[in-house]
């Protein structure tokens, strides 16, 4: 048989094979893959370089979804290395860069790396860089690496780095609105790359806006609909310009009744989230009203009491209670979209308390803002929205900050690309009782079961349900301004422990004190110490855990990029049936005090009947005591005090919120690409089919045929196993 003959047989006998492997991607390519906006003609590209205003361009100017976080200077130091071949964004490790577009510079660095690059980060660095100092090689950088990016992505069959990122794809539209604000008057004005532009802008309007890449859960979806509205702003006479932004608010109307919550609470499960959610709401309902597009008054208000609540979360040095995905640095401000409020606000209340979206915000000392030392803040979040974003295992946690220092926290944000991050969301990342190995997609739901505060006092009681019967419910009881105590009462799990670990703030050196279950917390940067007692019924245990067996143990030291600290954490276990666990703290802010007794419980009879004894201010005793709804406080200095408590039923209010996300999801159903498996199902196959055929030509060297007849029975094998893998994997 002829070559030319042997290589058309051999290529039919492989179809099938390469068929069924091929088809491993059909679904991400069609997934992926948006129309083509239709042609631009010369008129369409005239209308753009007039339509619209400059004023409007120079209006939303600077605005972006993946700000830079760089000063001027800073900017044109990171262009000219741009130019030197290398990518430097801040809180990121510098990577290799080609100003001639290369595929290789979506896949470069750590996830925020790819994320900016997508995002056009690179042309935004030039751009900037060119309007600071009229310096035509930012310029010609920026235009010849967004053309090339340009080409390849119309081009693009599968998705590499995040080049089809709803966030990258969102701030796209703002990069490439500038771009063309500067680009459309130049006197070099060259058709080519317009279109280049415009078509690119056109293919992230339609990505933005097919259904089934809708990111509808999170605040990604609202930056979707962001992006929809700056082109309809910056792009008018663009195709479906109109329709875009007509869509954006549809989109916008269905996620505000799940996104934000009545009271106003960003229900993204992270005190970093909420400013973030009031800089893009602030931001979608500007363009709306640039637009001429009516903001519906609910809307508005709703915005307003989100700007409440987040300014019941800033410290007076700026950092923020790190629950959920939030990291501890102060200034990150610099990172919000838009035009954001300043965080050197003071907080409104001294008590906040939503049993609805699971929080309890307590400030002391505000009279004396933004003098530290005298502030105390103490965070309790029980929130839980299954399907919603940036989601720790924390249900039940206290975080404790006083005097100018963080004493105990959650870890927080840990980055989504490092192997670590499982652990940081999961319960040895928080301060909340979990049953002992319990993972973190455990099925559970929160409860808000009382609440009461005086002048000098306050307490919450809420509980977790679930997994199974395990049910926990804690009370935290501050008597204003340096005692609290948080009680623990554990049922439903027989022959199980319920674990607690109390993680200290970075900084934070945990001692064991005189007394067995009692801890003294200081700090270099000054004579403050927390003092910490824990306690509970029969089967109670306590250690300070050795820090290379702690718990997860880490802080973001700068923007998206995590740092290990070492961190000391004492551990509390408890039977998970029937048994109760207590921690005692005083906060002695000078460094004099001394407890004078060992915190004990003197009474139980359940969670509504006790009485505990524990130290006070001043080297004084206290005695607290719960009696049903009344809760008391007696100190042998002679003081006392009094709070009644008041039962809180959220449970309709929540169904209401998880009715809404419910309705979403299946107007916007998503089916998981799952690329990393069809990675692998793509290798196996290969691999099988380079097993068969090296099977086949040891056959064939050895003669009589045998080869030649049975290849054809392993094409009907290759076609049935594609159909089955279609089937059972849905694809």
């Amino acid at each position: 048989m002829r070559f030319g003959d042997r290589v058309v047989r051999a290529a039919v006998w492989l179809a099938i094979p390469a068929l069924v492997i091929a088809s491993v991607w059909v679904p991400v390519i069609q997934h992926y893959q948006v129309p083509d906006p239709p042609p631009l003609t010369a008129e369409v590209i005239a209308q753009a370089r007039s339509t619209p205003s400059e004023a409007l361009l120079e209006d939303l100017r600077g605005e972006r979804l993946l700000l830079l976080g760089l000063d001027g200077s800073e900017v044109v130091g990171a262009a000219e290395d741009l130019l030197r071949g290398r990518l430097r964004l801040i809180g990121q490790p510098p990577v290799p860069f080609h100003l001639s577009f290369s595929a290789d510079d979506l896949a470069a660095g750590t996830a925020v790396t790819r994320l900016y690059v997508a995002g056009l980060a690179p042309a935004d660095l030039l751009l900037r860089a060119y309007e600071s100092t009229r310096d035509e090689r930012f310029f010609s950088a920026a235009r010849a690496w967004l053309t090339g990016f340009a080409r390849y992505e119309q081009k693009a069959l599968r998705p590499r780095g995040l080049l089809w990122n709803d966030h990258a794809a969102a701030n796209r539209v703002f990069v490439l609105s500038d771009f063309w604000r500067v680009y459309r008057g130049r006197p070099d004005f060259d058709v080519r790359t317009a279109r280049a532009v415009l078509t690119l802008a056109g293919r992230s309007g339609e990505l933005l806006a097919v259904p089934h890449q809708f990111t509808f859960a999170t605040n990604h979806g609202v930056m979707q609909n962001i992006g929809l509205l700056r082109f309809g702003l910056a792009f008018p006479t663009l195709p479906r310009s109109e329709f875009y932004r007509r869509l954006a608010l549809e989109r916008l109307e269905d996620q505000l009744a799940y996104y934000v919550s009545e009271s106003g609470v960003v229900l993204e499960h992270s005190a970093g989230y909420q400013p973030f959610g009031v800089a893009l709401l602030d931001l979608a309902f500007r363009y709306a009203g640039l637009l001429d597009l009516a903001v519906p008054q609910p809307w508005k208000e709703k915005l307003a009491r989100a700007e409440r609540f987040m300014a019941q979360l800033p410290r007076p040095d700026g950092t923020l209670p790190m629950y959920g995905d939030t990291g501890p640095s102060a200034g990150w401000e610099r990172y919000l979209p838009g035009r954001p409020r300043p965080l050197g606000m003071r907080p409104v209340e001294s008590v906040t308390w939503d049993p609805v979206a699971g929080y309890a915000i307590w400030w002391d000392g505000l009279e004396s803002w933004p003098e530290a030392r005298r502030i105390r803040q103490t965070v309790v979040t029980f929130s839980y929205f299954p399907g919603h974003a940036h989601k720790h295992a924390d249900e039940l946690s206290v975080l404790l900050w006083a005097g100018g220092q963080t004493w105990w926290t959650d870890v927080g944000y840990w980055p989504f690309d490092r192997p670590e991050r499982d652990q940081a969301t999961s319960w040895n990342g928080s301060s909340a009782p979990h049953l002992a190995d319990e993972p973190a997609e455990s099925r559970r739901t929160p409860r808000a079961l009382f609440h009461g505060s005086s002048p000098d006092a306050v307490v919450v009681d809420v509980a977790r349900e679930g997994p199974g019967g395990y049910r926990v419910r804690r009370q935290v009881v501050h008597l204003k301004p340096d005692v609290w105590l948080v009680i623990d009462a554990v049922t439903g799990a027989p022959g199980r422990v319920s674990v607690t670990r109390w993680t200290a703030g970075p900084g934070v050196l945990v001692q064991t004190g005189r007394t067995d279950g009692v801890f003294v917390l200081s700090t270099e940067k000054s004579r403050a110490r927390l003092f910490a007692g824990y306690f509970g019924s029969s089967g109670t245990a306590v250690r300070l855990l050795p820090k290379t067996l702690g718990p997860f143990i880490g802080y973001r030291t700068e923007a998206g990029q995590a740092g290990q600290r070492d961190a000391s954490a004492v551990e509390l276990t408890q039977p998970g049936d029937d048994s109760w666990a207590a921690a005692a703290w005083l906060f002695d802010g000078n460094g004099t005090a001394e407890p004078v007794v060992a915190p004990a419980m003197k009474v139980w009879h359940g969670p509504e009947e006790w009485r505990a004894l524990l130290p006070g201010a001043g080297g004084s005793a206290l005695e607290i005591t719960r009696n049903g709804n009344r809760v008391s406080f007696a100190s042998t200095l002679g003081a006392s005090e009094t709070v009644v408590l008041e039962g809180a039923d959220a449970s309709a209010q929540r169904e209401k919120i998880i009715r809404a996300f419910r309705r979403t999801a299946e107007e916007y159903p998503r089916t998981p690409l799952r690329i990393r498996y069809r990675e692998w199902v793509t290798y196996t196959l290969v691999g099988v089919l380079l097993v068969q055929e090296g099977f086949l030509l040891a056959i064939a060297r050895r003669g009589r045929g045998l080869a030649g007849r049975l290849r054809p029975l392993a094409l009907p094998l290759w076609a049935l196993g594609g159909v089955l893998m279609a089937l059972v994997l849905g694809w």
